[in-house]
């Protein structure tokens, strides 16, 4: 059973709520936000559009107003060179979650941010593992949640810095190698260090600006997974959207209770 991995896709969304009154000074913040780069200032966000194709007409009016209309919603998508730069997310580092007894390699591939009028916000992150093998997207799948390091769960990241070095490294935006030497810590850290684009006078020193309102240090998943496996029986399919829609890890050992 082998998952086409150019094709299927993970997101990760961290639900958070916020003080309403806020948004358009958070705004403001976020489409000024920079990272110190190497060669000058890296801008972050680049303004994004509710995309029109997956949403009913009136729904799309709502969310992507007229211009000069008060928007609804806002929704930024990270800039590449944030994304991909070692003075931003360092997309071409080698990153590994680190679940229990197992290193998984994966890659982030995309960044967005929506912030609703109401005072909620939504980060998420496109995210998956270099594997084909199903059951590492399966422990993926389930540990990639816990973003605070529950579990045991872990980030690690290297980059080469020479022909035949490989370094430790770490976001510069969530400590760097000052506060990671050994380029181990949790993705908690980078989800803190992307909101905190979005803070402004005002806020508490030293406090979130936002609010959990899911599990405290956890993304919900969201997996499309598509499956080369021929000889897959349609109790073996059933087990599969079984574990994936559950977060089943690959070890879980599935025991349906007995018809009576």
């Amino acid at each position: 059973m082998v998952v086409d991995a150019e094709i299927s896709l993970v997101q990760f969304v961290y639900p958070f709520l916020f003080d309403a009154w806020t948004l358009e000074q958070r705004r403001e913040a976020i489409e000024k936000a920079q990272w110190r780069g190497r060669q000058g200032p890296l801008v972050i966000w680049q303004k994004g559009r509710f995309p029109r194709e997956d949403l009913l007409a009136h729904v799309e009016r709502y969310l992507n107003p007229p211009k000069d209309t008060t928007p609804t919603a806002l929704l930024w998508t990270m800039e590449n060179n944030a994304l991909q730069s070692p003075s931003g997310l360092g997309g071409s580092a080698n990153r590994f979650l680190t679940p229990p007894r197992k290193e998984i390699p994966f890659q982030l591939t995309d960044v967005q941010l929506s912030l609703f009028r109401v005072g909620v916000g939504f980060l998420t992150f496109s995210a998956k593992p270099k594997s084909q093998e199903i059951i590492d997207w399966l422990d993926f799948l389930h540990y990639f949640r816990f973003i605070r390091g529950q579990r045991d769960v872990g980030l690690r990241m290297e980059r080469r810095t020479g022909i035949d070095q490989i370094s430790p490294f770490f976001p510069q935006p969530a400590g760097g190698l000052e506060k990671h030497p050994d380029g181990k810590g949790n993705f908690a850290e980078i989800v803190n260090a992307i909101l905190n684009t979005a803070a402004i006078e005002g806020d508490t020193k030293g406090a979130d600006w936002w609010q959990e309102v899911f599990v405290p240090g956890q993304l919900i998943p969201f997996a499309t997974l598509y499956v080369d496996g021929q000889d897959m029986s349609e109790k073996d399919i059933a087990e599969l959207l079984y574990r994936v829609r559950n977060f089943f890890p690959s070890e879980r050992v599935i025991q349906p209770a007995p018809k009576i």
